[in-house]
């Protein structure tokens, strides 16, 4: 689960919980799997990145909230990269 508020993100998993402050996002890429109807190895997801090019925090494309989240961002200026990739197919 993704919320906002007071400039910081909050995410939950399950038991755990972090917060990160909006200010330290630079850039953002949303991974798309561009061969959904084969494989599903790869979930959508999206990057968050500071400024030293660390990843902050990976989110899943299914997160609630998600697109609140990108609204934020590009409020803020902060430029959202959409890739689309490939993740191999698994045959039986």
């Amino acid at each position: 689960m993704v919320s906002l508020s007071d400039g910081a993100l909050h995410v939950r998993r399950g038991d755990t919980c972090s917060i990160h402050a909006l200010g330290i996002i630079v850039r953002a890429r949303f991974a798309r799997n561009d061969n959904w109807t084969e494989s599903k190895m790869l979930e959508d997801a999206l990057g968050l990145f500071a400024l030293d090019g660390r990843e902050i925090e990976r989110l899943p494309g299914s997160a609630a909230d998600l697109g609140a989240l990108l609204v934020e961002l590009e409020a803020r200026g902060i430029p959202v990269e959409h890739v689309h990739v490939s993740a191999p197919a698994v045959l039986d």
